[in-house]
């Protein structure tokens, strides 16, 4: 298990997209820390989607 040490210092969010400042240790791979982003949002929009067709 990959542990990521990061601390979300700011978070903006609009309809389609957000902004992100995060501090992070240099040790961590960035592109890592992006994937983890990408695969969690991606869980939760699915998540969203499937509780608004079940709504319908």
């Amino acid at each position: 298990m990959t542990i990521h040490k990061w601390k979300l210092e700011a978070f903006k969010g609009e309809a389609y997209h957000v902004h992100l400042i995060v501090n992070f240790y240099s040790n961590n791979n960035l592109s890592d820390l992006i994937s983890s982003f990408k695969s969690g949002s991606s869980r939760i929009f699915m998540v969203s989607i499937q509780l608004s067709t079940i709504s319908d």
